[in-house]
């Protein structure tokens, strides 16, 4: 049960994952998103934890990585792309690696 300040973002039963995840986004993002036009996945840029393809690591590649690449094992060249510590597996640790680079 969630009770208070963007408790509507907690609605019904959540797995303890997407949990994990929700909290993450609220405390990194708050209750906005990067703008929609720069949030889409892109492979033209070889820089390390770009994936939106910019040519620049910055909040939205990072709310990618959060959001739809969290828990990954890296496997493929895009997964291995924002594992920026290179462990093999796509954790919050690389999400705060490329907020950093912001």
């Amino acid at each position: 049960m969630v009770y208070g300040l963007e408790a509507e973002n907690f609605r019904g039963f959540m797995h303890h994952i997407d949990t994990s995840k929700m909290i993450a986004k609220l405390m990194l993002f708050g209750s906005s998103e990067p703008a929609p036009a720069k949030v889409k996945i892109c492979e033209t840029s070889n820089l390390k934890g770009d994936i939106n393809g910019d040519f620049s690591v910055d909040d939205s590649d990072a709310y990618l990585t959060l959001t739809l690449f969290l828990g990954e094992i890296a496997d493929t060249e895009l997964e291995k792309k924002v594992d920026v510590d290179g462990n093999g597996v796509i954790d919050f640790k690389d999400v705060a690696l490329i907020m950093q680079e912001v």
